[in-house]
């Protein structure tokens, strides 16, 4: 959702390069304070999963996959982990 460098991933899939994203949903926590700010990026993501009956960390992870993004998860939380795979 933050830097998504979209002239740069359309170089690297057109090259045959994977691009990798490292922890994209370290980030989610950070957005939900925010919106306690006014920043409206955190009621776009959760909307957006609600309708597509997935959670935040779902969500943006399908969405990184469906550009062809391939994400690097770490997560501590078994159901976490499972919800990953």
């Amino acid at each position: 959702m933050t830097h998504q460098e979209e002239d740069l991933v359309k170089e690297m899939l057109q090259g045959g390069i994977v691009p990798i994203a490292y922890r994209p949903t370290a980030f989610l926590p950070v957005m939900e304070m925010a919106a306690a700010m006014g920043d409206r990026t955190w009621g776009t993501i959760a909307e957006a999963a609600a309708a597509g009956e997935v959670s935040p960390h779902e969500f943006v992870l399908k969405w990184m996959l469906s550009r062809g993004i391939s994400p690097l998860v770490k997560s501590n939380n078994e159901d976490h982990c499972k919800a990953n795979t």
